[in-house]
């Protein structure tokens, strides 16, 4: 319940991962946020899920921010 209400608020502002992290975030939540994200930006440039981490190297801090579709509750 705290993650479904403070994670978009987190990545919306904007987290840094890395980029391992992030991989496993990617492949434990990647459909949900296929659905949810709106806007993607990493390194404060627009990015897509589907080239997220191949465009990124291993081993490096990612400024990840994830701007959510608004749900149900949110109008």
């Amino acid at each position: 319940m705290v993650v479904r209400e403070l994670g978009p608020i987190f990545l919306a502002s904007g987290i840094v991962i890395t980029h391992d992290a992030l991989s496993s975030f990617i492949g434990t939540a990647g459909r949900s946020l296929k659905k949810m994200a709106r806007q993607i930006e990493v390194n404060k440039e627009m990015a897509t899920l589907g080239d997220l981490l191949s465009a990124l190297p291993s081993g490096q801090d990612i400024y990840l921010t994830i701007l959510a579709e608004p749900g149900p509750a949110d109008h």
